[in-house]
């Protein structure tokens, strides 16, 4: 079995917010300086990036939409992936 983990954060943003589906999106940390940790799909093919800057991504894709990431969040989906995908 493979599992594809690419664009994890985004896609769980994407599966508990439905409205963020289909559009550009940019998970990012809680400050000023924060820099994008991963984006959708959508985002990327703007050529916004991992590590880019908030700013850069705004200036890339305009309307991308800035979601402050949540580490729980997504740890709590891995480890409900694992308790599926492992016997």
């Amino acid at each position: 079995m493979h599992i594809d983990m690419d664009a994890f954060f985004a896609s769980v943003e994407q599966q508990i917010n439905p409205s963020l589906r289909g559009k550009p999106i940019a998970v990012v940390g809680s400050n000023e300086r924060t820099v994008v940790t991963t984006s959708s799909y959508e985002a990327r093919e703007y050529g916004v990036k991992t590590g880019m800057t908030k700013y850069e991504a705004k200036r890339l894709c305009p309307h991308i939409i800035l979601v402050e990431g949540n580490t729980g969040r997504y740890t709590d989906t891995c480890r409900r992936l694992v308790e599926i995908c492992v016997p």
